[in-house]
């Protein structure tokens, strides 16, 4: 990449670019574009999953477990937690 050349247009500060170095600039525009999109999906759907397992939590206590699945229980809720911090929802 060549290092911009700047200008002064009617007072404003300009870069000016190759035509090519443009089009890189505005084609990586549009892809962080989709992967924002497709980030913000991503945590929607996990905030679902995380929404619909605490329910599922709320639930088993409310039931008698036998040994083996409150071992499940308590994986669940660790995993819950886990996600929690990574995610920042829940």
């Amino acid at each position: 990449m060549t290092k911009p050349r700047q200008l002064r247009v009617n007072g404003e500060q300009m870069v000016l670019l190759p035509v090519a170095e443009y089009e890189k600039l505005l084609a990586s525009r549009r892809q962080l574009g989709g992967q924002a999109a497709r980030v913000r999906t991503l945590r929607d759907g996990l905030s679902e999953l995380i929404d619909y397992l605490e329910r599922l939590d709320r639930r088993i206590d409310l039931t008698g477990l036998s040994p083996e699945t409150e071992d499940l229980a308590g994986d669940l809720r660790r995993r819950l937690d886990k996600v929690r911090r990574v995610t920042g929802l829940g």
